[in-house]
């Protein structure tokens, strides 16, 4: 379920072919399309240098930012500009990371945070857990995915955002370095879905914001 599964359907729609999915660790994704478990990944997937070393990248679909989560009673990440945030996030805390996730690149690589400063996780849900017992004092994650994972009946009252941006990216669709004839196809499709309205009409129907035309 979720967006990245209705977009490959209407994809595969597009080029003739029936998508089947794969329930997969985040860290295993890239790794699948290498091997050949995978004919293509749809994950959330943000564009990097590194990931497009081992394999290409579909045009972007959609834009995220990585926003902090913290507790609802903690009003110690209130920062209004990024160097604001940055600077709270360095600030002798505990910082909660999902494995694989680029929220993990950006305090290894952009704050430099050293180690027992963060702690990778390998789901959300694992994530919020700590952090609402204390064990973390706030998270690095996806905005929409965020919002998401804050909303669900269980969490909801127990956290908040600070949407300032820490980072702008671009999620695409991966694909082998040796199928150019399928990456072309998947980037026809996603301009006829963009020009018809589709692509928009499936962020709707998942909670997400429009693309402007």
């Amino acid at each position: 379920m979720g967006f990245d599964v209705d977009l490959c359907n209407a994809i595969g729609e597009k080029i003739g072919a029936k998508m089947q999915f794969q329930s997969m660790d985040f860290t295993a994704v890239i790794a699948s399309v290498n091997s050949g478990a995978a004919d293509i990944a749809a994950s959330g997937l943000t564009i990097t240098e590194t990931r497009k070393e081992s394999v290409d990248f579909s045009d972007p679909y959609y834009q995220v930012t990585q926003i902090v989560i913290a507790r609802a009673d903690d009003d110690r990440f209130d920062g209004a500009t990024k160097e604001a945030v940055d600077a709270q996030l360095a600030d002798n805390v505990v910082v909660g990371v999902c494995e694989g996730y680029t929220g993990e690149a950006y305090v290894q690589d952009d704050l430099k945070l050293p180690e027992g400063s963060y702690r990778s996780y390998s789901s959300i849900s694992l994530a919020l857990e700590e952090l609402g017992s204390g064990g973390i004092d706030a998270i690095v994650f996806d905005n929409t995915s965020a919002v998401a994972a804050i909303s669900t009946e269980s969490n909801q009252g127990k956290f908040k955002l600070n949407e300032t941006a820490l980072t702008v990216e671009d999620y695409a669709i991966a694909v082998p370095k040796d199928q150019p004839e399928l990456l072309k196809q998947i980037n026809d499709a996603l301009a006829a879905l963009k020009a018809e309205g589709k692509l928009n009409e499936l962020l709707k129907a998942n909670g997400l914001d429009v693309i402007e035309a």
